[in-house]
């Protein structure tokens, strides 16, 4: 389970880092997915 999860973390961040947004934004989202990668650990 945990590696499907970080699998998907890992996916949304590669995601996240290709999108055209605010770079605010975009390390507000990668701060959050961290959380929940280490949450997952």
């Amino acid at each position: 389970m945990n590696l499907e999860a970080q699998q998907l973390i890992d996916s949304l961040e590669a995601d996240i880092q290709r999108m055209r947004i605010d770079e605010a934004l975009k390390a507000s989202l990668v701060a959050r997915l961290d959380a929940l990668r280490r949450m997952v650990l």
